[in-house]
């Protein structure tokens, strides 16, 4: 594995691990990938990353309060 990412949600920053390391690279703005020498690299704002991530955990956004996220189902059940 090339790398990897630990993501900390809480603190706002990511550790970038390469084999070689022996410490993290420590990335709080941005974070770029790439995948292969001349492959187009990947570039995450990870601050939209973090709010993102936030937003879908905590369900803010999703649903109306005290609504289902669809509404609901108002077909037959009949097979026939």
């Amino acid at each position: 594995m090339p790398e990897y990412w630990i993501i900390d949600i809480d603190s706002r920053l990511v550790e970038r691990w390469r084999p070689d390391d022996e410490r993290p690279e420590i990335l709080g703005e941005r974070l770029t990938w790439e995948p292969a020498p001349g492959e187009a690299s990947l570039d995450l704002d990870l601050r939209i990353l973090a709010r993102t991530v936030l937003e879908v955990l905590t369900r803010r956004g999703i649903a109306q309060p005290g609504r289902a996220t669809v509404d609901d189902f108002q077909g037959t059940t009949s097979h026939g």
